[in-house]
């Protein structure tokens, strides 16, 4: 997948779980440079979202097996390696009751 095609894909997704979550825009602003509000249960509820649409959670857990065919098939190697590294650094740490509190960990990551 070239580079244009998973930013149109993301853009998709993105705009999916907006109306989804309800999540205010400056607050995913924020959070693209790194400040994270973990009282915003709208950020939250947006991240777990995503994280559903791109299948790498199921079951409150992160299905390692599907992130690498994903990662495989939509990343460069490079790119690829780094989100990998990320979901397998948080797969099996902690069970969470609320799949976004595991979406803000990994984000982190």
């Amino acid at each position: 997948m070239s580079e244009a095609q998973l930013k149109q894909a993301m853009k998709t997704v993105r705009n999916m779980c907006l109306g989804k979550s309800g999540v205010n825009k400056d607050a995913l602003d924020r959070m693209m440079k790194g400040e994270f509000d973990d009282d915003d249960r709208n950020l939250k509820c947006y991240l777990g979202c995503v994280m559903g649409m791109m299948q790498a959670v199921k079951n409150n857990k992160i299905s390692l097996k599907m992130i690498r065919g994903q990662v495989t098939k939509m990343l460069e190697p490079e790119a690829g390696q780094r989100i990998l590294a990320a979901f397998e650094a948080c797969a099996g740490t902690s069970k969470y009751h609320i799949i976004s509190s595991l979406d803000t960990n990994f984000i982190r990551e």
